[in-house]
């Protein structure tokens, strides 16, 4: 069930016809990973998405890690540190499993991308969303997958000693601390010891 899922994110994000997320309401786990394979999303203010697998010592498998990780890095500064400084905000985020309480907060936290569409009104939701498909429609086609380069071992070590000082300070539990370190394994690309560039 999971290589499926898997597999249908993946050809969702290469339809060579846009689609777009129409969100209102709860769109967690699952369903925040669809919304991340979108073309884009329109998302009615009230709206709250989040990964918050990690809450209960799981790991988000639909591809929502890899779409957090990537969006941030490409939004980022070139700067190796600034690079760090987004792959650290997208890590906390996903591995203490924190959700956003509307959509502006989504954006912010890297739930939906700069090009989002907000819709006030949730009656007009249906119809912003197909408008925002057929202007998509228009020369559309599906995104090109890039590599980026992620820190290996160095970076892991790095989120595991900011871990440690928050578990000490009784900020978090050792069940998140084990649970968002695993997290960090598959963001940093922890099996290299140096760092690594990886396709998407």
């Amino acid at each position: 069930q999971m290589r499926r899922f898997q597999s249908v994110m993946i050809r969702l994000r290469n339809l060579r016809v846009p689609v777009v997320a129409a969100v209102q309401g709860f769109a967690m786990g699952g369903a925040c990973e669809i919304t991340l394979h979108c073309s884009s999303v329109v998302a009615v203010l009230e709206t709250m998405l989040g990964l918050p697998e990690a809450k209960v010592g799981l790991l988000p498998v639909g591809g929502g890690l890899t779409r957090m990780l990537v969006r941030s890095l490409n939004s980022a500064d070139p700067s190796r540190d600034s690079k760090f400084e987004a792959l650290r905000k997208s890590w906390k985020t996903v591995g203490f499993g924190t959700t956003s309480t509307n959509a502006l907060e989504a954006q912010k936290m890297g739930y939906l991308d700069e090009k989002f569409l907000l819709c006030r009104n949730p009656s007009l939701l249906i119809g912003k969303a197909k408008a925002r498909a057929l202007e998509l429609a228009k020369g559309y086609s599906s995104p090109e997958t890039g590599k980026v380069l992620l820190p290996g071992s160095s970076g892991l070590a790095r989120l595991d000693w900011e871990c440690m000082q928050l578990e000490a300070g009784n900020q978090i539990s050792a069940h998140t601390r084990s649970t968002s370190r695993e997290i960090g394994c598959v963001m940093c690309a922890a099996y290299s010891p140096h760092p690594i560039e990886v396709n998407e």
